[in-house]
């Protein structure tokens, strides 16, 4: 019996991540979503001047700062922008940098484990940038899908079903390009 309670004890526990909103505003508590922001067509692009560069005088971080997940389980997490002032910013926010922002796990040595890759690849984005006006405390949020899962692809380039990841402790890794890296403890069990 103490091993059933002890074991439901253990069971991940995550927070409900904020809805976001299809917006070109932000205000604290309702977070604009940058990939409506960035998407190629179908709605006006967000301009507004003048713009301060996301890395400038804007903090980033991940939510939830760590994530449990069982083997083979999908969740988010989300690249947060942050306005940390008390005064509106116009943040730009260029369409190819957050087309490319990756996601990767990684062990406690820093080798990638949830995607065996054996072929590079190119890429090529073109599109203007984008402004966000980020009111006071206000933000807005990239949500990123995490799997505890390994993939890999075969000698064709072909990537295979995923696999579940093994219990352990790991490392989730965002890579902002031409921006910061950062990191989430990951705990699958």
């Amino acid at each position: 019996m103490l091993s059933w309670i002890a074991w439901l004890g253990c069971a991940p526990k995550t927070s409900p991540l904020p809805t976001l909103a299809e917006a070109c505003h932000a205000e604290q508590g309702h977070p604009a979503d940058v990939a409506w922001v960035i998407a190629p067509v179908g709605q006006p692009p967000c301009l507004a001047e003048p713009a301060v560069e996301i890395s400038d005088r804007l903090e980033m971080r991940l939510d939830p700062p760590d994530l449990v997940m069982r083997p083979n389980e999908v969740g988010h997490v989300d690249l947060v922008v942050h306005n940390a002032s008390d005064r509106q910013v116009g943040a730009k926010v260029a369409r190819c940098t957050m087309r490319y922002v990756s996601v990767s796990v990684r062990d406690q040595a820093g080798t990638r484990v949830d995607l065996v890759e054996r072929c590079g690849y190119g890429s090529g984005c073109g599109g203007p940038d984008q402004w966000v006006q980020l009111g006071p405390k206000a933000e807005m949020r990239l949500r990123l899908e995490v799997a505890a899962q390994v993939r890999e692809q075969d000698d064709q380039c072909e990537t295979g079903p995923p696999r579940p990841m093994m219990p352990g402790s790991y490392r989730v890794e965002v890579v902002v390009p031409r921006g910061p890296t950062l990191t989430a403890p990951l705990v699958v069990r």
